[in-house]
């Protein structure tokens, strides 16, 4: 099937433009058009699944010419959302829009509008409109990563975008090196339904997904992160009973009081971390995992014995923040104890010489 850029925002029908083997894939710019010149700068990175690009010898399949035109007039801000300045002179940007029913290409110039099948229409927009997200998921993945939080294919990230036209879920997938992500592995999921946008072909979701969605639900969380962090599980084996504590350290002052409050907790404050037992499959946490919610409305964390640590924020920046602040004081906490000293007792008076 041939792709059309067009500039006229009406919605209609597409016209249709003959194809061949070697001209299937590549977009057609209506003549005229001011991108006609760019032509050359979309090209198609594979064609091998697609139903409408047939192998060397056979005959393509009849072209559905009920076209639907996609608006993506925030790709300069949804594309690259994470970057500090999104603007449409950061372009050329590499957008590969990937869905189950076209050629996957890449963009390196923003389209005002994009011709697709009316029944797809949707996937298209998650696939331009997500992808900052999900690039996003996989930088922070290889952060992580070189902290020694992900090894092997543990630990993962889900992602909440909230805004008055959709609310979905992005969540990495399952069996994955977190540091080989790419954006097109990601999951995205409509949160009031439950049900998923885009599946990408061969892979699960998050083994995590239901412990992602308790964040997601009970504490209206942005962003959730599990890690495998080892200071975390040590402070699990060094506290016997069902809260780590940790007071009297500067650090503290970049975790928030609680749900539902505002500010951040002080430097004299005692932060209560609660433990729960690890279990055999990661999903059957979810229920004591909850529990722990109820029980301590105000932490921003849950540790799991012998196994690592949930941390939710209000944005994915500051659960970021909160886990990098927690992780620095996971592994003080540890060291004060080969110290013999105790995390959370108060503050000693200074002695006089």
């Amino acid at each position: 099937m041939s792709f059309n850029f067009r500039q006229t925002p009406s919605v209609g029908s597409g016209h249709r433009v003959r194809s061949s083997r070697d001209s299937e894939c590549i977009p057609k710019y209506r003549k005229g058009s001011p991108n006609e010149k760019l032509s050359a700068a979309c090209t198609t990175e594979a064609v091998a699944q697609s139903s409408n690009c047939p192998a060397r010898g056979t005959k393509p399949r009849p072209r559905d010419e009920r076209m639907h035109q996609v608006r993506i007039e925030d790709v300069a801000v949804a594309v690259p959302s994470f970057f500090a300045t999104p603007q449409l002179s950061r372009w050329p940007l590499p957008l590969r829009i990937m869905t189950n029913w076209s050629c996957p290409r890449t963009l390196t110039t923003p389209p005002t509008w994009y011709e697709a099948p009316h029944s797809n229409s949707t996937r298209l927009r998650i696939a331009i409109h997500g992808y900052g997200l999900s690039l996003a998921i996989c930088s922070l993945c290889r952060n992580f990563y070189t902290h020694g939080w992900v090894t092997g294919t543990g630990g993962g990230i889900s992602i909440r975008e909230r805004c008055d036209a959709h609310d979905r879920i992005f969540i990495a997938p399952s069996g994955v090196q977190k540091e080989r992500l790419q954006p097109d592995n990601m999951f995205v999921m409509d949160f009031p339904t439950k049900s998923y946008l885009r599946k990408p072909l061969n892979l699960k979701p998050s083994a995590c997904t239901p412990l992602f969605m308790a964040a997601f639900e009970k504490r209206g969380a942005g962003a959730c992160i599990h890690t495998h962090s080892q200071a975390a599980v040590l402070c699990t084996l060094l506290t016997k009973g069902r809260v780590w504590r940790i007071g009297g350290i500067e650090q503290i002052k970049a975790i928030p009081k609680g749900y539902g409050q505002e500010g951040y907790m002080g430097f004299f404050d005692t932060l209560e971390i609660p433990i729960i037992e690890n279990t055999a499959h990661e999903e059957d946490l979810k229920d004591s995992l909850e529990a722990a919610m109820e029980e301590f409305p105000n932490t921003c964390a849950i540790l799991v014995r012998r196994h690592g640590v949930y941390v939710w924020g209000d944005t994915v920046w500051k659960a970021k923040t909160q886990c990098e602040s927690l992780d620095y004081l996971f592994e003080l906490g540890v060291k004060m104890v080969q110290l013999g000293l105790d995390p959370a007792a108060p503050i000693a008076a200074v002695e006089e010489d």
